[in-house]
């Protein structure tokens, strides 16, 4: 394949700025998965982004929250 499936651990301004600035750099990227220490902040991330790259967002069930489930982003 040759897409590029990003995880992201923190989802504040750098997280979200990384996912961003990966969507920039050109096709070929997809959001795979995310992970924070505050699940609504994964949530919104994916949220955000489903609205405004619908079609590079394929997160599922990988939207992590708490210590241990941010985590959990990092193998995928």
């Amino acid at each position: 394949s040759d897409t590029l499936k990003l995880g992201v651990i923190g989802c504040g301004g750098r997280g979200r700025g990384a996912v961003g600035d990966n969507f920039a750099a050109g096709p070929g990227t997809t959001l795979w998965a995310a992970g924070d220490v505050f699940a609504d902040r994964a949530k919104k991330l994916v949220g955000d982004y489903t609205n405004s790259h619908k079609e590079r967002v394929d997160c599922g069930e990988r939207v992590f929250g708490g210590a241990a489930g941010a985590r959990r982003a990092a193998p995928l």
